[in-house]
């Protein structure tokens, strides 16, 4: 069995290696999985993102010296965002990968030897939604606590994404019973509060997640709705020296049919109503 694997947290030239793993060893991996293999003389981990049965390869392929974790900590729909906004916009993919895997998670991962990893419930789920998004236009400036709640009397299993955290605690003041029910994240959190919310999202601790735009590069397999409400003025993230647009990440995740996507806006954006338009979202207006 051979697999192809990108670095993490190392600089190479070759962003997708070809390496070689026993039969009896890889019912232990996944895509997604953490793997060992010497490069320069040096052990380095990689992420697994596809299997092959065969090597079109001419010369001897090395084989994989240890599973490090089988435990999937990027989901496959991850490794496919990877590579479209590796190609979209021409970026290093294992520069990429810092933006779902960033370096004070994979670092307190390693430093425990991925011990936290392995003592969770993992929920990851295989979702698939045949629905059209739901663009919700608030044309009459309506409070987003009342759409939300007329809109998503089922709220389990939903992700709220908001722009800031100023936004994030105006809803909260709002609407208190979201505190005891929702994983709450702000950007203003320390590594270590971030790192444990990281866990809580992968073993599902709760069934609501509120967060800003950074949530889109977590895994949230476990969960089946995106509700992303959208501020024009707020396009972008950035990571280090690039950004990408928060929208094109959704657009990723819509043509994979993976999540329940809906849209609320005061002032859409053009990216927005172009998006809308283009694949034909369902319209509603408030």
């Amino acid at each position: 069995m051979y697999i192809n694997v990108l670095p993490i947290n190392i600089s190479f030239s070759e962003e997708v290696l070809t390496y070689y793993i026993k039969n009896e060893l890889s019912k232990y991996l996944n895509i997604g999985s953490i793997v060992t293999i010497p490069i320069r003389n040096n052990i380095t981990y990689w992420i697994v993102v596809w299997f092959s049965k065969e090597s079109k390869m001419e010369f001897e392929i090395k084989s994989v010296i240890d599973i490090v974790c089988s435990f999937p900590i990027l989901n496959p729909y991850q490794i496919n965002l990877i590579f479209s906004i590796s190609n979209k916009y021409f970026y290093s993919k294992n520069k990429i990968i810092n933006l779902f895997l960033p370096n004070f998670i994979y670092n307190r991962l390693d430093k425990n030897a991925f011990q936290d990893i392995l003592e969770i419930n993992i929920k990851n789920q295989i979702n698939t939604s045949k629905n059209k998004p739901v663009f919700i236009h608030n044309i009459w400036n309506k409070k987003y606590e009342e759409i939300i709640n007329k809109e998503f009397w089922d709220i389990l299993d939903t992700v709220f994404i908001f722009w800031d955290d100023f936004s994030i605690d105006s809803f909260l003041e709002k609407n208190l019973e979201y505190k005891d029910v929702a994983i709450i994240y702000k950007n203003s959190m320390t590594y270590s509060k971030k790192y444990k919310v990281f866990l809580e999202i992968l073993s599902k601790k709760k069934n609501i997640i509120i967060w800003t735009r950074k949530i889109l590069q977590y895994n949230l397999s476990a969960y089946k709705k995106i509700v992303y409400i959208e501020d024009s003025l707020v396009k972008y993230n950035y990571n280090q020296l690039e950004k990408y647009k928060n929208l094109d990440i959704i657009n990723f995740l819509y043509l994979q049919n993976i999540f329940e996507l809906y849209f609320i806006s005061n002032i859409p954006s053009l990216d927005l109503f172009y998006l809308s338009k283009k694949e034909k979202f369902e319209y509603k207006t408030y």
